[in-house]
């Protein structure tokens, strides 16, 4: 992984150490963010797969898990 790449991770996951928010609403937000930074649209399957990782916490190592099932989504 890049610097940038681990820059990126770590600014998402600082972006949710003090929310308010449940987990799940984080997850669908990260999800919302990760497709916004990086200009794409997961597929449905893809997105639920991705947010499914996300509910065991927000960190870099969920969200590298959740955006390597982006990288695979065939859409």
């Amino acid at each position: 992984m890049i610097p940038r790449d681990r820059a990126a991770l770590n600014a998402i996951d600082e972006a949710f150490k003090n929310s308010r928010l449940d987990i799940g609403r984080q997850a669908i937000l990260c999800v919302s963010m990760i497709e916004g930074i990086l200009g794409v649209s997961a597929s449905s399957a893809t997105r639920a797969k991705m947010e499914e990782k996300l509910l065991h916490g927000i960190t870099p190592v969920h969200i590298s898990q959740a955006l390597e099932l982006l990288r695979q989504d065939p859409a």
